[in-house]
């Protein structure tokens, strides 16, 4: 119960834009563990495999090129080409007729499909994408990036989870109630089953003296401010006048005869100590003035 009224007030925090927990611990987390994670080799070649099988296709590579080289790329070449290169590179690339190249390069992946993915899955085997694309991915550190982009990288992950988090707060409280009840049914089942026999007499041993030092300086801390809260509250003062009340004259004077015994007893022992001190300093004293 207390795990989910935590999590309703969060989410209310954070829809609000109050409650800065969610993108202090974010923030930390990001810091601590995603600016200094390295990927290791084997996992730079898993994640590279998958890229290969996913994305980096020769179908996939065959329709970005045909895309790359539409007929309006071809012509902003061509006029780049002429516009700015130099008179060696524009007369090379006259003569070898980059226009006409790409032209036919894509006539080519247009009618020819399966041979342009033979050739597409050989270049890419003999340039060893794959492997480049795994040193890329072990050797890339975060740290080496600009502050700002870190910074930028920062503000976008929080921003992320807080949106995740708003958008799918029911799930996520439907998920607390889940775990409340699954909760709930295990330690009723644990009573249940529960024998305290099982326990070893150790641990009873050990939790009684645990229990005991920290009950004894609990009460060594706070037992006066507790008496002094607890008396009022209780009526104590008032429960004493009434059963003094209720006690017979003879109760009343058998009562104060006891006290007195008890409270006076001392200033009598008292009394006669100082008397006795004082009689040998005045038998002192008169020995000292007859010698004399």
């Amino acid at each position: 119960a207390f795990l989910q009224q935590l999590v309703v007030a969060t989410f209310d925090g954070v829809e609000q834009r109050k409650d800065k927990r969610i993108a202090v611990i974010t923030e930390k987390l990001f810091d601590q563990i995603i600016l200094s994670a390295r990927i290791s080799k084997g996992q730079a070649d898993e994640f590279a495999a998958r890229i290969m099988e996913g994305i980096i296709t020769p179908p996939n590579v065959r329709n970005f090129l045909l895309g790359l080289l539409s007929a309006h790329n071809i012509a902003a070449l061509d006029e780049s080409i002429n516009m700015h290169a130099g008179g060696p590179y524009k007369l090379l690339a006259r003569i070898i007729g980059v226009k006409r190249v790409c032209m036919e390069w894509r006539n080519y992946l247009e009618k020819e499909p399966t041979e342009s993915h033979k050739i597409i899955s050989v270049l890419l085997k003999r340039f060893a994408i794959e492997e480049q694309i795994a040193d890329k991915i072990t050797t890339f550190d975060l740290r080496a990036m600009p502050l700002q982009t870190i910074a930028r990288f920062r503000l976008n992950l929080i921003s992320l989870v807080e949106d995740f988090l708003i958008e799918h707060r029911e799930d996520i409280l439907s998920s607390v109630k889940h775990i409340q009840v699954e909760a709930v049914g295990t330690v009723q089942s644990a009573i249940i089953k529960f024998n305290p026999e099982s326990i070893p007499g150790e641990w009873i041993a050990r939790a009684k003296q645990d229990i005991a030092v920290f009950f004894y300086s609990y009460l060594q801390q706070e037992l006066g401010g507790l008496l002094e809260r607890a008396i009022p509250a209780l009526g104590v003062y008032g429960m004493i006048a009434r059963k003094i009340d209720l006690f017979t004259p003879q109760q009343l004077e058998a009562v104060v005869k006891r006290i007195c015994r008890q409270e006076l007893k001392w200033l009598e022992l008292l009394g006669a100590f100082i008397g006795f001190w004082l009689g040998c300093v005045q038998v002192v004293i008169n020995h000292v003035v007859a010698y004399h």
